[in-house]
């Protein structure tokens, strides 16, 4: 395994947590928006899904070093 990588592992536990608030905030920003067929395309819809997935990325790759 690349040993230098590994003390990267510990911080599994905190980037565990991003993804679960990120969508946390999308649920919430989507419930709150008054028109939900526009807020899907705007661009904080997309930001925040972006966010979604390179936090869970970081998630899944921190946890393997772990």
């Amino acid at each position: 395994m690349l040993d230098y990588l590994t003390p990267f592992g510990p911080l599994h536990i905190f980037l565990l947590h991003l993804p679960i608030g990120g969508f946390a905030a999308l649920w919430f920003a989507w419930i709150a928006s008054a028109n939900r067929k526009q807020y899907v395309y705007s661009k904080s819809f997309l930001v925040l899904n972006l966010f979604l997935l390179l936090s869970t990325g970081l998630s899944v790759a921190t946890g393997w070093l772990y």
